[in-house]
């Protein structure tokens, strides 16, 4: 499987060198651009992987809200599977969910990989066919790259449902009717499900 990206070199963080991304480090920065987002989808996507007794499986999850409502989805997929094929994976699912409830609608990413391809149309040689898809849903929708583990708050739970998914706490979508404050307090019990997986069965967890 290809692992070739973009035609830019990337440094250690898989960001291309010499470029700074359409990026947010904080919540307020976040907080900055979703307010011109009121009423509308908000969608958070992530890749993680979980080795469990020495076997490796990975997952993708997308976080979506539109402040009365909070949707979960992922997939576990085999451990052989690329970080940056899920993380575009992931990116794609976000858009045809937006493609199928909104005109518009914003995705946030910790993904240099995705981000950066997509903001500067680099010329993407690997994955064709979901770069394919991603290009043809993307459409008026704004792709944001955010910090990983910063406490931002949509991404700290896309992170959290990414490893549940790959470690098979969760299996199905989920949709909850409430905001996401109220949804961060609910996601606390899977958080508690995946720490006791940590303990119990040593697993090593990634985002």
């Amino acid at each position: 499987e290809s692992t070739t990206t973009a035609a830019a070199p990337l440094n250690d963080d898989n960001d291309p060198i010499n470029y700074l991304p359409d990026r947010c480090v904080n919540q307020s920065e976040v907080d900055a651009i979703t307010k011109d987002f009121v009423d509308d989808w908000i969608v958070a996507s992530d890749a993680a992987e979980a080795n469990i007794n020495n076997h490796t499986s990975k997952g993708w999850a997308i976080v979506a809200t539109n402040g009365t409502q909070v949707i979960i989805q992922g997939k576990k997929v085999h451990g052989n599977t690329s970080t940056q094929k899920l993380e575009l994976e992931a990116a794609v699912k976000g858009l045809e969910f937006l493609r199928a409830n909104s005109k518009k609608g914003l995705i946030l990413s910790d993904s240099g990989f995705v981000c950066s391809s997509s903001q500067c149309n680099y010329d993407v040689t690997a994955f064709p066919d979901l770069w394919s898809s991603f290009k043809e849903k993307k459409g008026e929708t704004r792709i944001v790259h955010v910090s990983a583990h910063s406490k931002i708050v949509l991404n700290e739970m896309v992170d959290l449902f990414g490893k549940c998914y790959a470690a098979g706490i969760v299996e199905k979508d989920m949709e909850w009717p409430c905001d996401l404050n109220t949804a961060v307090i609910r996601s606390q019990e899977f958080k508690e499900l995946l720490n006791k997986l940590l303990k119990d069965d040593a697993v090593d967890i990634k985002s």
